[in-house]
């Protein structure tokens, strides 16, 4: 069975539930930065590092809180499970290209789940999804930042996860922040995630590109704040 990270896996999820399978999922996992990941099956510690090859150094963490504009996830270790459909992040060494899991158990049951904590939740996905363009729904870049998806750039590939925050957080200038192991992550406040067409300052002057503080983008006439 494949999972490939640019369809709708919906239907192959389906039809494979409950069965007992090795399953090849087409995404690639970059090392050395947190990748979300969402997967139909139950993974622990070890079958991650069996799946990504012993030179691994396999770090998984899980959305457990949130208080203070700030993202909680912790440490899942030794035989702690992650459980079908739960989004969580990934950090390995190296980049591991379309990684294959043998003798998995595939869910249908499972929908891929939405972790609340407090206002803002960690949603994960099995198939391609449309993000909302307005602010409340963000994705982690490579580069560590929280990003709010652009007019056209806002579809993310599967099995992978993003983040949902409620209108009253949109464009704040604290944002939003992840802590890991509790230390709080450089993650910076949001922002788009490309240049856009024209950016202009509030005195009407056109720049060269966003600027920190507030920014009028011509293309989606929103106001975005850069920190």
């Amino acid at each position: 069975m494949t999972l490939n990270e640019a369809s709708d896996n919906s239907s192959l999820i389906a039809a494979h539930d409950e069965e007992n399978l090795k399953v090849k999922t087409t995404r690639t996992l970059k090392g050395g930065i947190w990748n979300t990941l969402c997967l139909p099956f139950n993974v622990t510690k070890e079958t991650m590092e069996a799946v990504l090859g012993a030179n691994q150094d396999v770090q998984l963490r899980t959305y457990t809180g949130f208080a203070d504009n700030v993202m909680t996830f912790s440490e899942v270790t030794g035989d702690d499970v992650i459980a079908a459909g739960t989004p969580f992040l990934l950090k390995l060494n190296t980049t591991v290209t379309n990684p294959t899991f043998n003798s998995v158990t595939v869910s249908n049951s499972t929908a891929a789940q939405t972790v609340t904590r407090g206002d803002v939740s960690f949603i994960g996905t099995y198939s391609k999804k449309e993000l909302a363009t307005d602010g409340t729904e963000l994705f982690i870049t490579t580069s560590g930042g929280l990003a709010i998806p652009t007019a056209t750039g806002n579809v993310m590939n599967g099995m992978r996860a993003y983040i949902k925050v409620p209108e009253s957080m949109k464009f704040t200038p604290n944002g939003v922040r992840l802590a890991i192991d509790n230390e709080t992550t450089s993650i910076q406040s949001v922002m788009t995630t490309s240049q856009p067409d024209a950016v202009y300052n509030l005195s009407g002057q056109r720049l060269q590109q966003p600027r920190k503080g507030l920014n009028i983008v011509r293309e989606n006439r929103k106001l975005i704040f850069i920190r």
